[in-house]
């Protein structure tokens, strides 16, 4: 992929609708395809496995990961943080307190002594009653080690750090793994999103916590003069609203919803066209989707099955 401009990036994806797009034969029929290169995530509806699938695995793992792949999912969605010795791992929080037997900041380990830890120590199916994956291995991965397990997989990468930056560490790795064009890039930090695509304007981007609320605020009187900041927004389904992706959608901005796990939230948000739903619950919404599919653009989401 060329480097480009976001807004040339946008553009491109203004012109294409769900009706444009074509079963890729990849999976399933839930993950049609842009004929654009490189746009896999500006089209169709893709299911988004939220820290690998984290109601049926534990987050944010190899074992998770894998779970998700072997079902079918469209993208893994993952979070970075990194070590004291500046080793860029995959976990969610900026401590291992809820998910390992540990205590402290994820950035106070070496990476040695993170991995001792189990990242499966918490994780449970029934509320605690049990723990399966405990003790079984499970530790917490190093982005390294996730693009070389996935060659082939569509990832959603969130940054979460902002200090010490992580930014020329991952697009390090992007380059080493050949990802660049398999990835989408999330960070609701403004310093670290304009680092980012200062560096590598190609990469496909979303929307910071910012730029996310300016787009909340849009009325139709600012509409005509709106310039997306980037291709991709990954918003909160608390707070989205029909009226809001309504607007993405008129300036070519794919729309990707976290977290959804209620089957009929999911079906709703397939029937307003939403590019991406991120949930703990791959398999429900691969039923969901597969459900939608016959249903025409424009149903009436309230009658959802």
């Amino acid at each position: 992929m060329t480097p480009r401009s976001n807004r040339a990036i946008v553009g491109c994806a203004a012109t294409l609708t769900l009706a444009a797009c074509a079963s890729d034969g990849d999976r399933a029929p839930s993950a049609p395809f842009c004929d654009v290169p490189a746009h896999y995530f500006l089209c169709g509806m893709r299911n988004m496995a939220h820290r690998g699938g984290s109601k049926l695995a534990p987050e944010d793992t190899l074992a998770a990961f894998e779970n998700a792949n072997a079902l079918g999912v469209d993208v893994l969605e993952m979070d970075l943080h990194s070590t004291a010795d500046g080793e860029i791992v995959v976990v969610h929080d900026d401590t291992v307190d809820r998910t390992t037997e540990g205590s402290g900041p994820v950035t106070s380990f070496t990476l040695d002594d993170l991995q001792a830890l189990d990242a499966a120590y918490r994780f449970s199916l029934d509320g605690g009653a049990s723990f399966p994956w405990r003790g079984t291995g499970v530790v917490v991965p190093t982005l390294d080690q996730v693009l070389a397990a996935f060659p082939n997989a569509h990832l959603s990468i969130e940054i979460k750090q902002q200090e010490p930056s992580i930014v020329d560490g991952v697009l390090e790795l992007l380059d080493a793994h050949d990802a660049r064009e398999r990835v989408v890039i999330a960070s609701f930090l403004d310093p670290v999103m304009a680092d980012l695509r200062a560096k590598a304007p190609d990469l496909l981007t979303t929307y910071t916590l910012s730029e996310m609320f300016q787009w909340s605020l849009l009325t139709e009187a600012d509409d005509a003069a709106y310039v997306p900041p980037a291709p991709v927004v990954q918003a909160p389904v608390d707070t989205l609203t029909d009226e809001m992706i309504a607007l993405a959608q008129r300036h070519g901005v794919a729309v990707q919803v976290w977290t959804v796990n209620d089957r009929a939230e999911m079906v709703r948000l397939i029937r307003l066209n939403v590019n991406g739903i991120l949930t703990d619950d791959p398999v429900t919404l691969a039923d969901a989707i597969a459900d939608q599919l016959v249903v025409p653009q424009g149903s009436d989401p309230s009658a959802a099955p």
